[in-house]
């Protein structure tokens, strides 16, 4: 059975078999910010306690969390892979940038609870092209 959700995905799915207790990785997915998004991510107030919080519910909703550094872009990243959600999102990343880790914590927040309304990240996603810009 075909994922629909596979075609707005950025990359091709890992071959092998998954972790145990770990879902088979399926790719990236792509929900590009607007200028408008952008300017609304600041308005979350997602920092400090709020950020954990966002991250702690997360991952008691069954998502893997990776935060990290990207030097070549000065920037930071945070991800969220689905490993047991109910939101048909297992296998699938969707990371947001910031410029510390909190900004990177609250644009993913802004593209999993303002955007996706914290279901599947399909429902918004586009399908990529090979476009060097967006």
């Amino acid at each position: 059975m075909s994922n629909p959700m596979h075609d707005k995905t950025k990359t091709k799915p890992r071959k092998g078999d998954p972790k145990p207790g770990e879902s088979q990785w399926l790719g990236f997915v792509d929900i590009p910010l607007s200028d408008a998004d952008k300017a609304r991510i600041p308005e979350l107030g997602i920092e400090g306690e709020r950020a954990f919080n966002f991250l702690e519910e997360m991952i008691e909703d069954g998502y893997k969390i990776t935060l990290s550094q990207d030097k070549k872009h000065s920037c930071y990243i945070a991800t969220a892979t689905g490993q047991h959600t109910e939101s048909g999102n297992d296998g699938y990343s969707l990371s947001g940038r910031g410029p510390s880790t909190a900004g990177a914590v609250a644009a993913l927040a802004y593209k999993h609870i303002c955007l996706c309304e914290r279901g599947s990240w399909g429902s918004v996603a586009v399908v990529p092209t090979n476009s060097a810009y967006g």
